[in-house]
């Protein structure tokens, strides 16, 4: 369980090698354990990829306030909650989380 923990995107036949359990062990196995202790796959939810435009508005922001003062700063609120990826999407089929 610590090196799922450590490791969600390992698949259950690299969970089941010799190298992470000491002995050979079948993955149907691994899999039962897994769910016996609460640890389910998931689909790794999907990030929106920056299109060109929205870069160069960002860049022009950061333009605008990079100007202004510590004290300036007071007024702003940031709360994006959203993640973003830049480049090809290279993410795994499944995670695992308890």
């Amino acid at each position: 369980m610590r090196h799922v923990a450590f490791y969600p995107f390992d698949t259950i036949k690299v969970l089941a090698t010799p190298g992470k359990v000491g002995c050979v062990i079948h993955y149907n196995t691994v899999r039962k354990y897994l769910q016996k202790n609460e640890c389910y796959a998931f689909k790794p939810r999907r990030k929106p990829f920056l299109k060109e435009l929205h870069k160069i508005i960002r860049l022009a922001w950061c333009k605008r306030m990079a100007k202004l003062q510590p004290n300036d700063w007071r007024i702003w609120l940031f709360s994006d909650e959203a993640t973003f990826e830049v480049g090809l999407d290279t993410s795994p089929a499944w995670v695992r989380r308890p």
